[in-house]
């Protein structure tokens, strides 16, 4: 069962689905170093399990990280690098 607060829920065959929604709005309080460490480690988490449970999970959790990045970075420019 999804719930509002919660950043992840459980499917009935196992798989870790992400809360779109509240994972997203929590990065806003993210540092940028917070959110490449992020990216890095769900990137990893995914190579070593490609087809685990929580793949799907890494693999969202890292774009919603790049493109809070993305957003900060072409409102505040001086953030590239």
């Amino acid at each position: 069962m999804l719930n509002e607060q919660s950043y992840s829920y459980q499917l009935s065959d196992g798989i870790t689905v992400i809360n779109h929604a509240a994972y997203q709005a929590s990065l806003k309080t993210k540092t940028v170093a917070q959110l490449r460490y992020t990216i890095k480690d769900a990137q990893a988490a995914m190579a070593a399990m490609p087809d685990g449970h929580k793949a799907g999970y890494y693999a969202d959790e890292a774009n919603y990280c790049g493109m809070e990045i993305a957003g900060r970075q072409s409102r505040q420019p001086y953030l590239n690098g």
